[in-house]
């Protein structure tokens, strides 16, 4: 399986998401699985988050987004508004 992995921006907000999710959907048309680094992303809003779930919820197989890295400040955002549950890599 052809894998790609992606550093995720250091702000992953409104002003770059449809940016990142056009990159990383181009990446993804090229390589089975994705995976997702956030171990640099500082900052994250709802729009940088619902893209988050979009690539969690709605790539149908055989293609597969994983993620991994997430900074604990990343983490208390999320949890905020209820992503707690992102399945990260271990």
């Amino acid at each position: 399986m052809s894998k790609k992995t992606v550093v995720a921006p250091k702000e992953l907000t409104v002003a770059n998401a449809k940016q990142s999710k056009e990159d990383w959907l181009a990446q993804l048309s090229e390589h089975q699985h994705l995976r997702l680094d956030l171990s640099e992303m500082e900052e994250i809003d709802t729009c940088g988050a619902q893209l988050l779930w979009f690539f969690h919820q709605c790539i149908i197989a055989p293609k597969t987004v994983s993620f991994f890295g997430l900074t604990e400040h990343a983490k208390r955002a999320l949890a905020i508004i209820g992503m707690q549950d992102l399945p990260l890599e271990k």
